[in-house]
C-alpha cells in the first residue's frame, strides 16, 4: 500500500503569540491521538501515545460528566417545577387577581354607573308623575272598572295550531293572556317535575343564586340549561314548538330574549295570593311604551293543574288598565283560573269536573295583566305541590334603530346571573351555546356566537335594579347579603363601613358596592407589593450570599476563562435569544408601567373634571388649585416612583451579578416576573379594548343609552287645542307609536274601548260606495258623538310632542274618518298609511330627530305623500275649531243622518244592520233630558257620586236601577253600594282645558273656590289658576267640580224589564227583611210569581221565602 492509502489525517490549529512562534494543537494517525509542537520551520515531531490509559480516561471523564449532567438536569428540573409552583404562579395568580378586580372597578365606573344614571327614576312627584317620565307617556292612566274584564271564559284565550301570528297577539292583546297546548312532551313534562321536587327537598343546600324566592308555602328557583339533561331538553321541546314560535314573535317580534328560566312550586296547602300585576303602574310597557319593555311570563304546567290545585288566577283585559288595586273587582266579577281542556272554574259539584292546566299546555301572560297564584287547596290531591315551569320574555332593545326601551320598572325576574343575555333562537341549542362558561360571558356581555342576537345581559339587569333600589338590590336586602359575606369568610375590613358598624341607615347598595371594590383593589395591590418585594428581597440577598461565598472558596473561573467560555457559548446560542432576552423584559416592562400609568392617569382625569366641575360652582381658585395638585399627587407620584425604583433596584442586581455594567438589562429571576406581569398586564388591557367595542360600552360612551324615547320638553309647552282627560268612550288618535320593533304594541288603541266602538262603525259604512263617502264620514262622525255610558265621547288626538290629549277639530275628525274608511277599502292604502305614519314616527322619535331633515323635510314629504295616497279632503270648513261637547252648540247642530236610514248595508262586520240603524237614527241626540233640563241616567251611565254621604264626589257608575227613587252603583274600587238615592248623584263631566270650576284649595276638606283648569294632565290630573292669581298644579280628580250653578239634577230612568233574574245556586245581595242592610245569601228557590227563596250565607242559617227581585242584587 501506498503511504496515501493508509488513510492518515492531520489536523492542526495555530495561534501567534507575541514572539510570532506558533503551536500545533493536536494530530492524528490511523485514528491514533498523539501530542506534538509545531514551530516555525513548518515540521512536525509525532510522540506515541498510552493507548490504553489515554482510553480509559477519556471513558471515565465522559461518564462522570454524563452522570453530572444527568443530576444537574434533574435538579434544575425539579427546581424549576418548584419555582413554578410555588414562586411563578402564585405570584401571577395575585397579579391576575388585581388586574382582574382592577378590570372590575374600571368597567364599574366608566360604564355600568351610566347604565345605571340611565336606569335611575326620579323621586315621585304630585299626581303619580316621575320628573323621567312626565312626557313619556303613550296612552293615559286608565281607570278600569268591571266593565272592563273582557272574559269569563277560558277557551277564549286559546291559541290554536292553525292561527298566524297576528291572531295570536290579537288575543294577547284583548285579553292578557294567551293558552297554547302540548308544549312540552308528557314524558319530558313528567321527568322535569321528578327534577325539579328533587331540588326543593334540599333547597337548603342550593347556592345563593338559585334560590330566589320561599314564603306563603311557594318557592321559586333559578334554572340552568346544564342543571340536568331533562332541562336541556325543555328548553330544546319549547324553542322548537311551531305554536309557541308563532305566538311568542307573532306578540313580541323577532327573537325575543329571554330574562327569566325558574320554577315556581305552589305547595301542597298553600294559601291564595293577592290579586296584582308583575309591572307596577309607574312601570307599565303601557303608559310608556317607547320607554319599557313589553314583558310576557310563560307558565308551563307539568302536571295537570286544576283550579283548586291553584292554577293562575287571571283577570282578562285589566293590563289596559292603571288602578292602584283591582283586586276586588277582579274576584267578584268574573276571574277565573287559566285551563286548557274546554272548562272554565274550579269543580263547582255539577257534573263538569272544572278547568284544568293539562300537563305541558302552557298559559302566558302579560305582566301588565292582573293575576295571582290561586291556593294549592285541591281534596283529592291533598299531598300535591303544584309545579311550574317558567320563562319570561320581552322584546329585544334595538339600540340602533332609536329603541331606547329598557326593563319595566317594578318587574323582577327569577333568573340566574349567569343565564342573561339569551334570545328565543337559543333555546333549540340548549345543548350547546346556553352551557356554561360560555352562557356567562354572555350573561356579562362579553361574547356571543355568530349570527346570534343580544338578549338583556345581566348589567343591564343588575344597574336597573341597582339605580332604583329594587327586588334583590332594595335597602332592606343588604343585610342578608352581608351575612352572606361573613358566611364565606370575606373579611370585615373589604366590607367597608356597613360590614364593621352594621349601620343600616343611609347605606345603600351602591355605595356598599363602590367601597368594597375600592378595598379590593387597595388589599389586593399591597398583596401584590409585599409578595413580589419579599421575593426580590431575598433573591437579591442569597444572589449576594452566593456571590460572595463562590469568590472566597475559589469557585469563581478566571477572567479570561470565563471570556472563553462566555463567547463559545454566545457562538452557539446565536443571536435571536440575546435580543429577546435583551427585549422582552424591556416590552414587559414598559406594558406594566404603562397599564398601570394609564389607569392611575384616568382616576386622576376624573378627579381634576370634578374639581374643576366644583371649581366652576364655587370660583374659588385657590382650592381649585390645592386640590387639582394634591389629586395629581395622589394618583401619579407613586407608581412612577415605584416603577423608577423597581428598574434601578434591578439594574443593581445585574450589574453586582456580573460584575460590569453590561449584560442583560434585568436577571433572570426579574425577568420572568417581568414577563408574567406584564403578559397579565397586556390581558388586562386587551380585555379593555375588547369591553371597549362592545354594545353596552358603545352606548355608554357616547351616552346614547342616556338618551330619552322623546326629544325633551324645555318650559312650557302651547297645544294646538285644549287638552283633556280621555275617557273610555272616547276615540283617541295616538302619534307615539308606530316602529316595527314595537311589534303588535302598535295596534294598541285599537283594543281602547272607544276605538273598538269607532273601528266597528268604519268597518259597517266602508262597504258604501264611494260617491257616499262624504255621507259616510259624517254619519260616522255624528255616530260616535252619541251619548254612551252617561258621556258624549270625543275625538282626541295626542301630542307628538309631550304626550298629552287634544281635543280635536271637526275638520280634523272628519279627515281621520275620511282616511280611515278608504283604508279599509284598499288595503294597499292601508299599507301605505301604515309606512308613512312609520316614517313620520322616526323623523320624530328617531336617531335623526334633532336634524333638519327630520324637522323639515321628513313632515313635508309625509304630508305631499299623504296627499297623493288620501286625496284632499272637501270636509273642511270647521278645521281648527274645537268639537263642541255636551250641553254646548253641538247639540244643536244639525246632522248629516237621513239619507243614511235606508242605505243598503251588506257588510256590517261586528255590528248588526238594526243596531247600525238605530244609532244612525237617534244620532244627535245628546244625553237624555227631561223638560226642566233634569239629567235622567241609566244602567252602564258614569256618575259622580256622594261616596257614603262624606261629601266626597267619586268616580261611579250605576250597575242596577231599582225603582224611580233607588239604584246600585260600584266605584273604581270595587266597592258596591246598594238603594242609593238620587240625590246623592251627578252627571259625570269630563275636565277640558278653559273650563270654570271650583277647586278645593290646598287640601281636601277645604275651601271650594273658583277658577279655571289650565292644563289637563294625562295620569288624570288637573292644573288650576284660580281667580285671585294663585296657581294649584296636579289637582286630583275629586278635588274639582262643576260651579254649582251648572250642576244639573238627576233622575233615574227605571225599566222593570231590566231586573235581573236569578237561578238556583247564584250568590247574591238580598235586603234583609227589607230593612235597608244587605248580607250575602244564595237562592234556593225560583217562584212562579217572579219571586225568590233565599237562604243567608253568613253563618246565621237564616232563610226568606218570597223576596221580591228588588230587594236582590248580583254579588258584584
Amino acid at each position: 500500500r501506498t503511504s496515501s492509502s493508509r488513510s492518515t489525517a492531520t489536523a492542526m490549529a495555530s495561534s501567534t503569540s507575541r514572539n510570532g512562534k506558533a503551536t500545533a494543537a493536536a494530530t492524528s494517525t490511523n485514528g491514533k491521538w498523539s501530542n506534538g509542537s509545531a514551530h516555525g520551520n513548518g515540521t512536525a515531531s509525532k510522540k506515541p501515545s498510552n493507548k490504553k490509559g489515554s482510553t480509559t480516561t477519556t471513558t471515565t471523564t465522559a461518564t462522570t460528566k454524563q452522570n453530572s449532567n444527568v443530576v444537574i438536569t434533574i435538579l434544575s428540573a425539579v427546581g424549576t417545577l418548584l419555582r413554578t409552583i410555588l414562586i411563578d404562579i402564585p405570584l401571577t395568580s395575585l397579579f391576575l387577581l388585581l388586574v382582574a378586580s382592577v378590570l372590575i372597578r374600571h368597567t364599574y365606573h366608566t360604564y355600568v354607573t351610566t347604565i345605571i344614571d340611565s336606569y335611575r327614576r326620579g323621586p315621585e312627584l304630585p299626581g303619580g308623575f316621575f320628573p323621567d317620565f312626565t312626557y313619556d307617556m303613550t296612552y293615559y292612566n286608565r281607570q278600569c272598572d268591571r266593565h272592563d274584564i273582557t272574559t269569563r271564559d277560558a277557551n277564549d284565550l286559546l291559541v290554536k295550531p292553525e292561527y298566524t301570528g297576528e291572531q295570536a297577539a290579537d288575543i294577547m292583546m284583548k285579553h292578557g293572556a294567551v293558552v297554547v297546548q302540548n308544549v312540552l312532551e308528557p314524558q319530558t313534562a313528567a321527568d322535569l317535575r321528578v327534577y325539579l321536587e328533587g331540588r326543593h327537598k334540599i333547597q337548603d343546600e342550593l347556592p345563593w343564586h338559585e334560590k330566589f324566592f320561599e314564603e306563603l308555602d311557594r318557592l321559586a328557583l333559578g334554572l340552568g340549561a346544564g342543571d340536568a339533561p331533562v332541562v336541556t331538553e325543555a328548553l330544546r321541546q319549547v324553542g322548537t314548538h311551531p305554536t309557541v314560535k308563532t305566538t311568542v314573535e307573532g306578540i313580541l317580534g323577532p327573537d325575543p330574549a329571554i330574562v327569566e328560566i325558574s320554577t315556581m312550586t305552589s305547595l301542597a296547602g298553600a294559601e291564595d295570593q293577592g290579586i296584582h300585576t308583575d309591572s307596577d303602574y309607574f312601570g307599565s310597557s303601557l303608559l310608556y311604551s317607547r320607554t319599557f319593555l313589553h314583558s310576557y311570563t310563560m307558565f308551563i304546567s307539568l302536571q295537570n293543574t286544576t283550579a283548586r290545585m291553584g292554577a293562575t288566577t287571571l283577570c282578562p283585559g285589566t293590563h289596559h288598565c292603571a288602578n292602584e288595586d283591582l283586586e276586588e273587582v277582579c274576584l267578584q266579577n268574573g276571574a277565573f283560573e287559566a285551563s286548557s281542556n274546554g272548562l272554565t272554574g274550579p269543580d263547582r259539584n255539577d257534573g263538569n269536573g272544572g278547568g284544568v292546566l293539562l300537563q305541558g299546555d302552557a298559559m302566558m301572560f302579560n305582566q301588565n295583566v292582573w293575576h295571582r297564584g290561586a291556593a294549592n287547596q285541591d281534596p283529592n290531591n291533598p299531598t300535591s305541590n303544584r309545579v311550574m315551569f317558567i320563562l319570561t320574555f320581552v322584546t329585544r332593545n334595538k339600540a340602533n334603530e332609536a329603541d331606547r326601551r329598557y326593563q319595566g320598572l317594578g318587574t323582577y325576574y327569577y333568573q340566574r346571573w349567569n343565564m342573561w343575555g339569551h334570545t328565543y333562537q337559543d333555546l333549540k341549542d340548549s345543548a350547546t351555546i346556553m352551557q356554561q362558561p360560555v352562557a356567562a360571558l354572555r350573561s356579562m356581555g362579553i361574547w356571543k356566537p355568530r349570527r346570534r342576537n343580544w338578549g338583556i345581559t345581566w348589567i343591564e339587569h343588575m344597574a336597573r335594579e341597582l339605580g332604583n333600589s329594587e327586588h334583590f338590590y332594595a335597602p332592606y336586602e343588604l343585610p342578608d347579603y352581608v351575612e352572606f359575606l361573613d358566611k364565606v369568610g370575606v373579611p370585615k375590613f373589604l366590607q367597608g363601613k356597613y360590614g364593621r358598624t352594621k349601620r343600616k341607615s343611609d347605606r345603600g347598595w351602591q355605595p356598599f358596592i363602590e367601597e368594597m371594590m375600592d378595598n379590593v383593589v387597595q388589599w389586593l395591590a399591597r398583596i401584590n407589593v409585599f409578595a413580589v418585594g419579599t421575593y426580590l428581597v431575598l433573591r437579591f440577598v442569597a444572589l449576594v450570599l452566593g456571590s460572595a461565598l463562590s469568590t472566597m472558596t475559589g469557585l469563581v473561573a478566571p477572567s479570561s476563562s470565563t471570556g472563553r467560555s462566555t463567547a463559545s457559548h454566545q457562538k452557539r446560542r446565536g443571536y435571536v435569544r440575546p435580543f429577546l432576552e435583551m427585549t422582552l423584559p424591556f416590552i414587559g416592562s414598559i406594558a406594566l408601567f404603562g397599564f398601570v400609568t394609564g389607569l392611575y392617569l384616568r382616576e386622576a382625569g376624573k378627579s381634576v373634571m370634578q374639581i374643576i366641575w366644583q371649581f366652576r360652582q364655587s370660583g374659588k381658585l385657590e382650592a381649585f388649585v390645592n386640590e387639582t395638585l394634591e389629586d395629581a399627587i395622589d394618583s401619579l407620584l407613586w407608581p412612577v416612583l415605584a416603577a423608577v425604583g423597581l428598574f434601578l433596584v434591578a439594574r443593581l442586581i445585574c450589574v453586582s451579578m456580573t460584575g460590569s455594567s453590561k449584560g442583560p438589562l434585568l436577571p433572570s429571576f426579574v425577568t420572568r416576573i417581568v414577563l408574567s406581569h406584564g403578559f397579565v398586564a397586556l390581558l388586562g388591557l386587551g380585555a379593555i379594548l375588547y369591553y371597549d367595542q362592545g354594545r353596552l360600552a358603545t352606548s355608554a360612551k357616547t351616552k346614547d343609552i342616556l338618551e330619552r324615547p322623546f326629544a325633551p320638553v324645555v318650559g312650557p309647552l302651547k297645544h294646538d287645542a285644549p287638552t283633556t282627560y280621555p275617557e273610555r268612550a272616547d276615540v283617541l288618535v295616538g302619534t307615539r307609536l308606530d316602529a316595527e320593533w314595537l311589534a303588535s304594541f302598535n295596534n294598541m288603541f285599537e283594543y281602547h274601548p272607544g276605538n273598538i266602538r269607532y273601528n266597528e262603525m268604519i268597518a259597517s259604512l266602508a262597504t258604501m260606495p264611494p260617491s257616499m263617502t262624504d255621507v259616510a264620514v259624517r254619519s260616522v262622525f255624528d255616530l260616535v258623538h252619541q251619548t254612551t255610558e252617561g258621556v258624549t265621547p270625543r275625538f282626541l288626538l295626542q301630542s307628538h310632542a309631550d304626550g298629552y290629549w287634544m281635543t280635536m277639530s271637526r275638520g280634523d275628525a272628519q279627515e281621520v274618518i275620511r282616511k280611515d274608511i278608504a283604508m279599509e277599502r284598499d288595503g294597499l292604502k292601508k299599507a301605505l298609511g301604515k309606512e308613512v305614519k312609520s316614517i313620520l314616527a322616526d323623523s320624530r322619535f328617531g336617531t335623526l330627530r334633532n336634524t333638519a331633515l327630520a324637522k323639515r323635510s321628513t313632515p313635508a314629504f309625509v304630508e305631499n305623500w299623504d296627499e297623493l295616497v288620501f286625496g284632499s279632503s272637501p270636509i273642511s270648513p270647521e278645521r281648527g275649531a274645537a268639537v263642541l261637547t255636551s250641553g254646548s252648540k253641538f247639540s244643536s247642530t244639525k246632522m248629516h243622518i237621513r239619507p243614511m236610514a235606508a242605505l243598503p248595508i251588506s257588510k256590517l262586520g261586528l255590528l248588526k244592520k238594526s243596531a247600525v240603524q238605530n244609532r244612525i237614527r237617534d244620532a244627535g241626540r245628546s244625553i237624555v233630558r227631561d223638560a226642566s233640563d233634569t239629567v235622567v241616567l241609566k244602567v252602564g251611565d258614569k256618575v259622580l257620586a256622594n261616596y257614603e254621604n262624606s261629601g266626597n264626589w267619586m268616580e261611579a257608575r250605576i250597575e242596577l236601577i231599582r225603582g224611580p227613587d233607588r239604584c246600585d252603583v260600584c266605584y273604581l274600587n270595587g266597592e258596591c253600594f246598594m238603594d242609593v238615592k238620587p240625590e246623592a248623584l251627578r252627571p259625570f263631566e269630563s275636565f277640558t282645558e278653559g273650563d270654570d270650576v271650583e277647586a278645593q284649595f290646598k287640601e281636601y276638606g277645604g275651601t271650594w273656590y273658583k277658577g279655571t283648569v289650565f292644563k289637563v294632565h294625562p295620569m288624570g290630573t288637573y292644573d288650576v289658576k284660580y281667580g285671585d292669581g294663585d296657581n294649584e298644579l296636579s289637582l286630583e280628580r275629586s278635588r274639582i267640580r262643576k260651579p254649582k250653578s251648572l250642576v244639573k239634577t238627576v233622575s233615574l230612568h227605571f225599566d222593570p224589564s231590566s231586573l235581573p233574574s236569578f237561578k238556583i245556586g247564584d250568590d247574591v245581595m238580598v235586603n234583609f227583611e227589607g230593612a235597608g242592610e244587605y248580607y250575602d245569601a244564595e237562592i234556593v228557590g225560583v217562584n212562579d210569581d217572579g219571586t225568590y227563596d233565599v237562604e243567608y250565607t253568613d253563618g246565621s242559617g237564616d232563610r226568606e221565602t218570597g223576596v221580591d227581585v228588588s230587594m236582590i242584587s248580583p254579588d258584584y
